[in-house]
């Protein structure tokens, strides 16, 4: 039972709506998803910053590796060399009609350029009419939790990814109790095996949350999204 792994119990937040997905990380990525690129400035990833993230449909006769080949292409090049780049993300969804990018930035408004850039790369290039916009976020990064203490400097590539989005009728994650709520549930993930990374991140409008985690397997990315629902639903 995935209630056994909960060595803790973590602090309660109202919780009104989570949707989630596994994504695998194709470039540096961020569902639960596998990883198929990858870029970070400097030695070490970074720990906070501003997260931007794009979930794009894409039409039939497109297949997702195309697009992410485009924008690895087209859009990795320029977005990384933009002011405050600190991180470029790709991944494969699982679901051949949507892919996912994020990037994090070091400030609000270069990781908005980089949104916008994002938008114009699509709709001035070769993916124009071949995807459009499902969801894209635009938040701040409010805590970052890896499995070493130490510079984190190996890229994602490879990894998955799983993500969870959520609504809250009270949010606050950066008093004590928010502070408190997300080391615990760093210590939860960490029981899960190929632990890499916890991220949580607040919307600039301050209405959802985004939490991430960063698994080696695709089988225990599924079992960090599908344990934290179940405790959720338990405490909430």
């Amino acid at each position: 039972m995935l209630t056994t792994l909960l060595p803790v119990k973590t602090k309660k937040m109202k919780l009104a709506h989570a949707a989630t997905i596994a994504i695998a990380i194709t470039t540096n990525a961020y569902l639960y998803f596998f990883v198929d690129a990858s870029s970070s400035c400097g030695d070490c990833q970074p720990k906070e910053g501003y997260l931007v993230t794009r979930l794009w449909n894409i039409m039939p006769g497109t297949t997702d590796q195309d697009v992410i080949d485009e924008f690895n292409k087209g859009f990795a090049p320029v977005v990384t060399k933009m002011d405050g780049f600190y991180r470029y993300t790709a991944a494969l969804t699982g679901n051949s009609s949507t892919v996912f990018f994020m990037n994090i930035f070091d400030t609000e408004d270069n990781a908005h350029g980089a949104q916008e850039a994002a938008k114009s790369f699509v709709e001035e290039g070769s993916l124009n009419g071949k995807i459009y916009p499902n969801t894209f976020t635009e938040d701040t990064i409010v805590g970052t939790f890896y499995s070493s203490p130490e510079c984190v400097s190996t890229s994602s590539v490879g990894e998955y990814l799983a993500t969870r989005q959520n609504e809250y009728s009270a949010l606050n994650l950066t008093n004590q109790d928010g502070t408190t709520a997300m080391v615990d549930w760093s210590n939860f993930f960490e029981t899960i095996p190929g632990y890499r990374l916890l991220l949580a991140s607040v919307s600039n409008d301050n209405s959802t949350s985004m939490f991430m985690n960063i698994y080696e397997n695709a089988e225990e990315a599924k079992q960090a999204n599908e344990a934290i629902l179940q405790q959720n639903a338990e405490q909430n």
